[in-house]
């Protein structure tokens, strides 16, 4: 029996996580899916994790699940309450399916890494998924295929303590077959980010994802030419 606690930063009502319970559903041997994933989109809140306040929790009936609860709260603050409360006997937990990339630096900001690596913090091995956007709607029964096959060939390699791994799909044509798994370093480039002012004198940022910089052998370089990129990030 593998038992699995799935997160996300999107929402436990996003299609990602849909995608990923099936993608474990589909693995061999028998398996318990347990979900605790934010109420709402939480994208872009980075490790934040709430321990102050008091966090509504609210079961939820989704399939295949074995349970699932929406928490108001972080998916660091989900992956907490999920290891302590609904599944104690984790053996992995997996974050994503995130509907957008989170390469290189983006792991600093991006929700769905911090959900995986506070299942390490928290003594589980775990793994981030994020499937990069480029120019349209993502077919998600291809990154579901995609996912059983990456998941069983992650979950059979070692890892060295306080490591977990972090995937970026590439954004290829609905059924393509399976990329190459490239294992790489995170790309280190600044995120060029730029901004201007709309009318009412905010700030709006403009800056298109698919304009970073892009450096051979880095995550980034991986997955922007078509391959799965997969790197060890570290707490």
């Amino acid at each position: 029996m593998t038992r699995f606690l799935l997160t996300n930063d999107d929402g436990i009502d996003a299609p990602g996580i849909r995608a990923l319970a099936r993608s474990l559903q589909a693995l061999e041997g028998d398996h318990e899916l347990h979900w605790a994933a934010p109420n709402e989109q939480y994208s872009g809140c980075g490790h934040r994790a709430i321990s102050e306040e008091p966090i509504r929790v609210e079961a939820r009936n989704h399939e295949p699940a074995t349970s699932a609860h929406a928490v108001f709260s972080s998916p660091a603050s989900c992956t907490r309450i999920g290891l302590r409360s609904f599944a104690p006997d984790t053996d992995w937990v997996i974050s994503g399916i995130n509907a957008g990339g989170n390469m290189g630096v983006d792991q600093f900001v991006s929700g769905t890494v911090a959900g995986a690596r506070q299942g390490v913090i928290d003594g589980k091995p775990a793994i981030a998924l994020s499937q990069y956007i480029h120019g349209r709607p993502i077919h998600w029964p291809t990154v579901e295929r995609w996912t059983t096959a990456v998941v069983k060939e992650l979950m059979g390699r070692s890892l060295p303590k306080y490591h977990f791994w972090n995937v970026n799909y590439p954004h290829l044509d609905p059924d393509s077959p399976l990329p190459e798994l490239f294992f790489c370093e995170p790309s280190k480039d600044i995120m060029p980010l730029d901004y201007c002012q709309n009318s009412a004198g905010d700030y709006v940022a403009t800056s298109v994802y698919r304009d970073r910089l892009v450096t051979p052998g880095t995550d980034v370089g991986a997955c922007f030419g078509g391959k799965i990129a997969i790197t060890q990030l570290s707490i």
